[in-house]
């Protein structure tokens, strides 16, 4: 597994994983996404003006993480004092339009978790994770690589960058928000 911390000008982390799962697995992942219920767009984000039905989302209950099947060492021990407040993947294609947002409001601590779970993408293609300083300057882009997790302050302002019309499949996005358990 490889690991790449960012730290953005204000100070709020990205931690990076690559080849956290094998192939097999991988495989698993896309066929359970792709399998999903979709329904027609909402969003995660906090703004409900912003709202917009060009995406395909499926909602994902505690059982349905479980069957999925993303478990690992190194997840369970950086979330053990994390409680998921909600889970979905997000299926994005080129006319998909998507907003700067936070996860979270600033009464609550909290980290998001995406998996890219697709098996292969175009670099080409786009649909990079864009991520501002505490100003909403854009200043760090996540290329969106089959089977990368990023993990980071849910405070952190992010959107997904546009994908190219010569991209030939879905943008799939496994997404699980946590919340801090208080004490």
């Amino acid at each position: 597994m490889k690991y790449k911390k960012i730290t953005t000008s204000s100070d709020r982390i990205i931690e990076i994983y690559d080849d956290v799962f094998p192939q097999h697995l991988r495989h698993y992942h896309i066929l359970f996404v792709e399998n999903s219920k979709y329904q027609l767009g909402t969003t995660s984000t906090l703004i409900q003006s912003q709202k917009n039905k060009t995406f395909f989302q499926s909602r994902y209950s505690e059982e349905d993480i479980e069957n999925f099947n993303f478990n690992h060492e190194v997840f369970e021990k950086k979330f053990e004092n994390y409680s998921i407040g909600q889970s979905w993947v997000l299926a994005s294609s080129p006319l998909s339009t998507y907003y700067y947002h936070t996860d979270r409001n600033n009464n609550s601590n909290g980290l998001t978790l995406l998996y890219y779970v697709n098996t292969t993408w175009d670099k080409e293609w786009g649909g990079e994770t864009l991520f501002t300083n505490d100003y909403g300057e854009c200043e760090i882009a996540v290329q969106f690589k089959p089977g990368r997790v990023v993990i980071f302050d849910s405070l952190i302002e992010h959107k997904p960058s546009a994908i190219s019309m010569s991209a030939d499949e879905f943008r799939f996005i496994f997404v699980i928000q946590f919340v801090l358990n208080q004490t």
